[in-house]
């Protein structure tokens, strides 16, 4: 099948076209990193855990780019969240804030001052990772609100003193200070020679994709996923961006890769020159 073809059949977002994505064996599959020190996994059969577990995937998110923004020497948090969901979608983040005050909500100063108390973290902070972990709590309802138009039943869960904010940082806490060590450290990713690009956009032919960041020519995204059972639609997301920016060479990516950061693994797809050009020509 052409390129052309597939883009035309808007393969990163038509549901219907997980079979042709799978036609197109045009890469090759590696699970590269694996470390001894597995995250403690949650017990997903609890309601309370099941409710929280799409949070703190979003909290994490945040929290782990902001990190690597943080501390390393070539990016500037500033300008990574300038240009993160939180200053692009501002004008729906502002009526979201104005729907909790017309509620009896000021939660204004949990957005504001959370963006205001990142950009003044320095990666020699002691409670660097824990205070990383807390503001994405807090930002995670509003970028959720922004995703969905929905603010938590019980917004009083959204206080930094409620018990549940309170829970889900230290969830936050956790998983963070592991990749930390594993990932960050791991790769050296504080060493300027890395070349690290944080929510790239891939756009062309009406579709829009942002991956996690760039690494190195490696396009990732993260998936704080329980079951290790990669799900077709995320494989196929990634595929689609590859495939868009082959076409049009936004940026330099060679490979792209899925991160597991509970079970320390870096899932690698590289592209098979051979079978790819096939596909192409």
């Amino acid at each position: 099948m052409k390129l052309t073809e597939v883009m035309k059949l808007k393969v990163l977002f038509d549901k219907n076209q997980e079979a042709l994505l799978h036609d197109i064996d045009i890469f090759q599959y590696n699970r590269v990193e694996q470390y001894t020190n597995h995250a403690e996994l949650l017990d997903y059969s609890n309601d309370a855990v099941k409710k929280r577990a799409m949070t703190v995937g979003t909290a994490f998110n945040i929290a782990f780019k902001f990190l690597i923004a943080i501390t390393h020497d070539n990016l500037d948090i500033g300008t990574v969240i300038e240009k993160s969901v939180f200053k692009e979608e501002a004008i729906t983040m502002e009526l979201g804030i104005q729907k909790l005050e017309s509620e009896g909500h000021s939660l204004s100063s949990v957005f504001y001052g959370s963006l205001a108390m990142i950009k003044d973290l320095k990666k020699e902070d002691p409670e660097l990772i824990q205070k990383v972990a807390s503001y994405a709590v807090s930002l995670s309802w509003f970028k959720s609100y922004f995703e969905s138009g929905f603010f938590p039943a019980d917004v009083s869960v959204m206080y930094v003193s409620s018990q549940v904010h309170q829970d889900l940082t230290n969830e936050v806490y956790l998983l963070l200070k592991k990749s930390y060590y594993e990932f960050i450290l791991g790769y050296i990713l504080d060493s300027p020679e890395h070349i690290i690009i944080i929510e790239p956009k891939l756009s062309a032919d009406d579709i829009t994709y942002k991956p996690d960041f760039i690494l190195d020519g490696t396009m990732i995204d993260i998936h704080t996923t329980a079951n290790l059972k990669t799900g077709p639609a995320n494989v196929k997301k990634l595929i689609g961006a590859y495939l868009l920016n082959k076409k049009h060479k936004t940026e330099v990516i060679e490979e792209f890769a899925i991160y597991y950061p509970r079970f320390s693994l870096l899932d690698r797809y590289t592209e098979d020159v051979q079978k790819f050009n096939e596909v192409i020509e």
